[in-house]
């Protein structure tokens, strides 16, 4: 056959006949089929050596033993194994995290049971060192005629996305937390807070529903921050809520708004027997220990207003009427609450009325000063007067500051009064001789970064000298007023400016203040001034001891609110340098000033 072999399958077959034996033999030519073998078993070690060389990891597995009866070299790479046959007898419940055991038994089963042809599942499988690998299993039946139903088991290592969908995800739940956190104490925010209280009036309607909001303040924190340091402000801050928590039911919430102000929902109080006694008892416990900080004790007090849930109201409307008897509580002193009630509520429909008026008012030029004068009391010669903010109504009163300069501070006015009417005080102090200066009060929202330029500015362009303009700041208003603001002072103080603490005596801010900042005179209270005729009142000792501490000092004094020759000679009298009042001259239009000479010693 031209030299070529062939592969022959020979079969013999004895025979015998007539007694003789012989055999028959059968050539059968295999070449082709040989060939078809071995082209399968290389096929098949191909395949085997591509499954062992595969990403993908692979086992089958008896179906109704779970065992794993063969399984590629990439699996074992996979779970650490030192070979493939490593794994050759194990069960996929051994290879299976617990807690995903279950999981894979649900996918297995039924394509055992032939329910299902393929299952697909992720879970966790157990390395060979105890660690876990996140891997995305494919299961299919196969049929083996020795076996039954065999398992042919796909996993994909997926451990890298399962972590990096943790990481995301931990990432949310930090963002979320920091979304609905205050960080430094860990208590939920205003808007998580607003949430609570909404779930709470829904819950409300039910009978036994009623709850409470606890609005809470801590009173004279600000002289904390600047007494001690801020870090030492936070520690005590933590520490508050703390002690606020620990004395609040279990299923109470605690909220922190901003600053130092705080607001927890009193639950089960449907009426303000529970919700007062809760604000009781929080007021004692921060009241009867001091608080541990890195510069030592510190005492401190807090103040609550509270207010109870309705049909008819809101979650922002219940932390306004909380806020609105919080004020009330502070105006009646400190370390106490006060339950918002009818009275509140008028008060409150009152200042929104007066609020909505200011408002038309500023946008309307309704909004203008009027000044009082302010006399040397040596020889009772005007030196300067007071620029006083009056409101002009649409009946054609004139409404005096102090019947509304405390609603335009809550509702965020007052910056706006106090610019028009520096405008307008620089505006006639230009006009007037230039031995005369001009008073005008300033609020702590008032001062801001830039405020020290624009005001410097106006005077430039008006042509007035910084000495000629006084600030009057109110002690209370430097307890508000951010660092920022506080620190435009020194500048202008820096530029000859003059500052006047107002209302001094009559405040809360600690005498401290008065070398914080560059003051150059103070301004007694008014309550004072007026008791000075009554042998038996107080004040007057109190009247003299200031004005001696103010000429200890080196400090200009103002006595205000001088109704009578005998206040005005009692003031002479125990050393107050100026003074103001209807005794030396009601408050009048710029139009009505006078133009008197002043030579330049009487400034």
């Amino acid at each position: 056959m031209g030299g070529k072999s062939i592969e022959v399958e020979l079969s013999v077959t004895p025979v015998q006949s007539r007694g003789n034996r012989f055999a028959v033999v059968s050539a059968r030519d295999i070449t082709r089929s040989r060939a078809l073998e071995r082209e399968f078993e290389t096929t098949q070690q191909l395949l085997a050596d591509a499954t062992d060389l595969s990403l993908i990891g692979q086992a089958l597995v008896h179906g109704h033993q779970g065992r794993i009866i063969r399984a590629n070299e990439s699996l074992a790479r996979m779970l650490g194994y030192d070979s493939r046959t490593d794994l050759v007898g194990l069960t996929m419940d051994e290879l299976t995290a617990p807690e995903d055991v279950q999981n894979m038994r649900d996918v297995m089963i039924p394509v055992t049971l032939g329910a299902v042809p393929v299952a697909e599942r992720e879970a966790g499988f157990l390395r060979r060192d105890g660690s876990i690998m996140y891997g995305h299993a494919l299961s299919r039946g196969l049929h083996d005629s020795d076996r039954g139903t065999v398992v042919s088991v796909q996993i994909i290592d997926v451990s890298e996305r399962v972590a990096a969908e943790a990481l995301v995800d931990d990432t949310l739940a930090q963002l979320t937390y920091r979304s609905t956190h205050d960080m430094l104490t860990g208590l939920p925010n205003r808007a998580e807070l607003v949430r609570a209280i909404d779930a709470s009036l829904a819950r409300a309607t039910h009978p036994g529903g009623g709850f409470a909001v606890m609005y809470i303040d801590v009173d004279n924190f600000k002289f904390v921050n600047d007494e001690y340091s801020h870090d030492v402000g936070d520690q005590l801050l933590r520490g508050l809520c703390e002690v606020i928590a620990s004395h609040l039911e279990p299923h109470d919430m605690l909220a922190r708004l901003s600053g130092d102000e705080f607001a927890a929902i009193i639950s089960d109080a449907v009426d303000g027997t529970a919700a007062q006694a809760s604000a009781r008892r929080v007021i004692e416990a921060v009241a009867a220990q001091p608080f541990t900080t890195s510069s030592g004790p510190v005492f401190s007090s807090i103040s609550a207003g509270l207010t109870l849930s309705r049909d008819d109201t809101s979650a922002e409307q219940m932390l306004q009427e909380a806020d609105i008897a919080l004020l009330a509580a502070k105006d009646g002193g400190r370390a106490t609450y006060r339950l918002f009630d009818g009275e509140l509520r008028r008060r409150a429909v009152d200042r929104l009325s007066i609020a909505q008026g200011l408002t038309e008012a500023l946008a309307t030029g309704r909004i203008s000063a009027e000044y009082q004068p302010i006399v040397r009391l040596a020889d009772e010669r005007t030196v300067g007067f007071e620029a006083l903010a009056r409101w002009q109504a649409d009946d054609g009163r004139s409404w005096p500051a102090q019947e509304w300069i405390d609603v335009a501070d809550e509702f965020g006015l007052l910056a706006a009064i106090g610019t028009q009417v520096m405008t307008e005080a620089i505006a006639a102090l230009a006009a007037l001789p230039e031995a005369m200066w001009m008073a005008v009060n300033v609020s702590g929202s008032q001062l801001t970064p830039d405020t020290a330029t624009e005001w410097l500015q106006k005077l430039q362009r008006a042509g007035v000298e910084p000495g000629r303009l006084a600030l009057e700041l109110l002690e209370r208003s430097l307890l508000r007023a951010p660092a920022a603001g506080l620190a435009e002072i020194d500048v202008l103080a820096d530029a000859g400016v003059r500052v006047f603490f107002d209302d001094f005596g009559g405040g809360s801010a600690p005498l401290s203040s008065l070398h914080r900042f560059r003051v150059t005179g103070v301004k007694m209270d008014r309550s004072f001034t007026a008791a000075l005729t009554d042998p038996d009142a107080p004040e007057g000792r109190v009247a003299a001891a200031l004005a001696t501490m103010a000429a200890e000092l080196e400090l200009e004094s103002i006595a205000e609110g001088v109704e009578s020759p005998e206040q005005a000679e009692a003031l002479r009298l125990t050393g107050w340098t100026y003074a103001q009042g209807r005794h030396f001259g009601a408050p009048r239009s710029a139009a009505m000033l006078p133009q008197p000479r002043i030579d330049s010693e009487d400034r």
